[in-house]
C-alpha cells in the first residue's frame, strides 16, 4: 500500500513539474480562444469584416521575427480564433521566422526540403515545416513552395484542423463517387 501511495505522489509531482507546451498564439491571439475584436482593431490595426459563412476575417499588416507580412485572422461563428495566416514573407527573411518558431514551439515534427519544378523548367528546393501541437492545433511554415520570392506561416486551431480534414474526406468521397 505504501508503495502505491509513494508511486502516486511521485507521478503527481512529475506531472506538476512537467513543462507545459506554450499555447499556439501570435501577438496575444490564442488559437481557439475567443477573439477580442476591439483589441485586434486598436492594438494590431486590423480591419475586420463579416463573411457570408458567419465567420469574420480580420486583415492588415504585421511582423514576425522582424519580417513584415500581411496577416489574415479568421474567426469562427462561435467567436473563436480559427486561423492566423501570415502570407508573403520574403524568402530571404524566412530563416529568421523559422528560427523564431523553433525557439517558441520546439523542433517541428515535419522538416522537408522538396524539389519544385515549374512548367517552364525552372527548379529550386523549397522548405516545409510543420508542428502538430498537443492541443490539436497545427503550425505550417513554407518557403519557396510556389515561387522563389515568398514564404508563409499558417496557424490553425484544433477545430480548423478538424474542419480541413473533414472537408478533404468529403471532397475525396465526391471524387470517387463521380468516377
Amino acid at each position: 500500500m505504501k508503495r502505491i501511495a509513494l508511486g502516486l505522489v511521485v507521478a503527481s509531482a512529475m506531472a506538476i513539474a512537467a513543462p507545459q507546451a506554450p499555447a499556439t498564439e501570435f501577438k496575444g491571439m490564442q488559437l481557439g480562444a475567443q477573439a477580442v475584436i476591439e483589441r485586434m482593431k486598436d492594438e494590431l490595426q486590423l480591419r475586420c469584416e463579416e463573411r457570408y459563412t458567419g465567420k469574420k476575417e480580420c486583415h492588415g499588416y504585421t511582423s514576425i521575427a522582424e519580417a513584415e507580412t500581411p496577416i489574415l485572422v479568421t474567426i469562427g461563428a462561435d467567436g473563436g480564433i480559427e486561423t492566423i495566416d501570415l502570407h508573403v514573407i520574403k524568402a530571404a527573411e524566412f530563416q529568421q521566422v523559422a528560427k523564431a518558431l523553433v525557439s517558441k514551439y520546439g523542433k517541428p515534427q515535419v522538416n522537408q526540403r522538396p524539389p519544385v519544378r515549374t512548367k517552364n523548367g525552372a527548379h529550386w528546393t523549397a522548405e516545409f515545416l510543420q508542428w502538430q501541437r498537443p492541443d490539436g492545433s497545427r503550425i505550417t511554415a513554407g518557403n519557396k513552395l510556389h515561387n522563389l520570392d515568398n514564404g508563409s506561416v499558417r496557424m490553425q486551431s484544433a477545430n480548423a484542423v478538424r474542419e480541413e480534414t473533414e472537408e478533404g474526406r468529403t471532397r475525396k468521397a465526391t471524387q470517387i463517387r463521380d468516377l
